[in-house]
């Protein structure tokens, strides 16, 4: 197996990851009107975004390991800011 591309593979995931969390992160500050935060946030996702799509634009098998990171990253910062509004309501 090619090294190199595993650890594109395992890049492309992570970034998409990270991108997604960011999305969710984005939206909050938003939301909440901190533009600070919100562009800070905005910049992570293109920055994340760019490393993400010059691999894969080379290959596009690595297509697959986006989405995964895409989900996965969606799944956790909805899981992660439903737990805070839970824990905030308990107390």
């Amino acid at each position: 197996m090619d090294y190199v591309y595993i650890l594109k593979f395992i890049g492309v995931l992570v970034a998409m990851f990270l991108v997604d969390i960011c999305w969710a992160k984005y939206f909050i500050h938003i939301g909440k009107h901190n533009a600070i935060k919100a562009a800070s946030w905005g910049t992570m996702i293109m920055v994340l975004g760019s490393f993400t799509t010059i691999n894969y634009v080379g290959d596009k098998t690595l297509l697959i390991a986006a989405w995964i990171g895409s989900f996965a990253g969606t799944y956790y910062a909805v899981s992660r800011e439903k737990k805070k509004a839970e824990e905030k309501s308990e107390i």
